[in-house]
């Protein structure tokens, strides 16, 4: 950090009970994120300083911006669109079905569109990091994590960066955009 001094200000009570995953996106030039233990996706629009929220029914592990009416969303166990314009949740993909004490956490776009999502387990070892393509198909890309979290890109985009919580633990990934 520099020198400069910064003002901090409180722009929103959100009262979330867990608030996480802030995404800013440069269309609508609105902050996102998620209430997991509240159900909840929140839209904070700065230039006017007033949100909205949306109840999504379940868990909300992290989310993505598909286009400025459509996020993509990481449920409990399932990944779903929410239309901003109705905020009806429709359902995609399911992810780790048979792990009942697992659910899908944190996760991040690449810059190609394709949604890195992680999940998180109360037993050692039994979650994944996933990647979502925009063509809808579900690829493993790595087992044997606890509570991935943290996911995120070196500025040069080669390096593809993964936390494991409980482990104390920050992987490093060569990473091919391609």
């Amino acid at each position: 950090m520099s020198d400069a001094e910064y003002e901090v200000r409180n722009v929103l009570e959100a009262r979330a009970r867990l608030g996480e995953g802030p995404v800013w996106d440069e269309m609508t030039q609105t902050l996102f994120w998620v209430d997991i233990y509240n159900h909840r996706v929140h839209q904070f629009f700065p230039e006017r300083e007033s949100s909205r929220s949306f109840d999504v029914g379940e868990v909300v592990g992290s989310l993505a911006v598909i286009d400025p009416q459509t996020l993509l969303l990481a449920l409990r166990h399932q990944l779903a669109r929410l239309d901003l314009a109705t905020g009806e949740v429709e359902r995609l993909i399911t992810v780790e079905e048979g792990k009942p004490r697992n659910r899908l956490n944190d996760g991040k776009c690449d810059s190609r569109g394709r949604f890195w999502i992680g999940s998180m387990s109360r037993e050692e070892g039994e979650a994944a990091l996933y990647r979502y393509d925009p063509d809808g198909s579900l690829h493993v890309m790595e087992t044997g994590l606890t509570i991935s979290n943290g996911l995120g890109w070196s500025p040069d985009g080669k390096t593809f960066y993964l936390t494991d919580s409980p482990e104390k633990t920050i992987y490093a990934y060569d990473f091919d955009a391609a």
